[in-house]
């Protein structure tokens, strides 16, 4: 890779940028379908994918969720493809929370095994921390 020069990098405006066709024929397009964020729906889409139901909310987990999912409904600012991806993440934040619940009741001695010396990893993301 280049290094860029000044001609290579014009903004006129990051406020209001000047979209060429085929980014505004994109944005018209996700932009033509609000999308839903519909929590009994989010819920239904996890579970199909984890193949578990148990959510475990003891913890009120749910009414923290909801009270994320008004404040992204209350944001007008948003573009649906924002949205999109907010809701995408909802979903794999539950199906992760199923499946979690799941291993716990399988194997309830999980939460008894001490952990002397945590192994924590950090970098940047899509650098393979994970």
């Amino acid at each position: 890779m280049g290094a860029a020069s000044e001609a290579d990098l014009a903004f006129d405006d990051l406020t209001s940028p000047q979209l060429t066709d085929v980014q505004r024929q994109v944005l018209e397009f996700t932009e033509a379908k609000r999308v839903e964020l519909d929590l009994d729906q989010m819920l239904a889409e996890a579970t199909a994918q984890a193949g578990v139901t148990d959510l475990d909310d003891t913890d009120g987990f749910a009414e923290r969720l909801s009270a994320h999912l008004a404040a992204i409904e209350a944001d007008e600012g948003l573009r649906q493809l924002t949205r999109s991806s907010l809701r995408q993440r909802v979903v794999r934040l539950l199906r992760n929370r199923l499946s979690l619940t799941e291993l716990l009741k399988r194997y309830p001695e999980i939460e008894s095994i001490e952990i002397e010396q945590p192994f924590i990893v950090v970098g940047m993301p899509r650098s393979g921390t994970t």
